[in-house]
């Protein structure tokens, strides 16, 4: 099951981190216009901040992470096939939105890790983690290297085909993946707002308002 766990994984990644390539090489091609590209691209970040968090604990605590998983993964395809569809052909209000989409799904392709232990014996999560590691690092890789590649064969306002394409085939691999249900924890477990306050708190304190 790790193989198809890495593999679902893996497609994932590679979308979530080829796609704000993508997003600047679609909007560079039909608009020319790289403020726009930005604008999107904060739109992305931004939800990343207080949906991470929170996505990794409820996946975390669920009693059924596939569905929770699915619907994350399938939202995150979605929002990205329809913004790289329509960015610089659609107004931007409208682009932003979409893009906002993108930031609250996509972190589950971060949160994925934590469900090893769910059908991984204990004697190899060593291992499932260090080839974990080498996902993201392929996915750094592979991704923007994919947009860009496809942009200089079929021009920059078709860079975003085959990142949707990875999301997609990443997203069919998930229902395949087996989960058992989370342990039991203590009654002092946190809770999500706790967890969005200290998000929030920690970007407050070293990010943007500290400075």
């Amino acid at each position: 099951m790790i193989g198809v766990h890495l593999s679902a994984a893996t497609l994932l990644r590679v979308s979530a981190e080829g796609v704000a390539t993508a997003v600047v090489l679609t909007v560079q091609a039909r608009t020319g216009d790289a403020a726009t590209a930005g604008f999107l691209q904060t739109a992305m970040t931004l939800p990343y901040v207080l949906s991470g968090p929170v996505i990794g604990h409820v996946l975390d605590r669920t009693a059924r992470p596939r569905r929770l998983a699915l619907l994350l993964a399938a939202g995150y395809a979605a929002a990205s096939a329809v913004l790289l569809a329509t960015a610089g052909r659609s107004p931007l209000v409208l682009a932003l939105a979409v893009a906002a989409v993108i930031g609250c799904t996509e972190p589950i392709v971060v949160a994925l890790t934590s469900l090893l232990p769910r059908f991984v014996p204990a004697e190899r999560l060593s291992r499932a983690y260090g080839l974990e590691a080498s996902s993201y690092n392929l996915a750094a890789i592979a991704g923007p290297g994919l947009a860009a590649g496809v942009a200089s064969v079929a021009g920059g306002a078709y860079s975003g085909a085959a990142i949707v394409v990875a999301g997609v085939v990443g997203l069919c691999a998930l229902p395949f993946l087996p989960f058992r249900p989370p342990p039991e924890r203590p009654d002092g477990a946190p809770r999500v707002s706790s967890i969005v306050t200290g998000s929030w708190s920690s970007w407050c304190g070293g990010g943007c308002c500290g400075r």
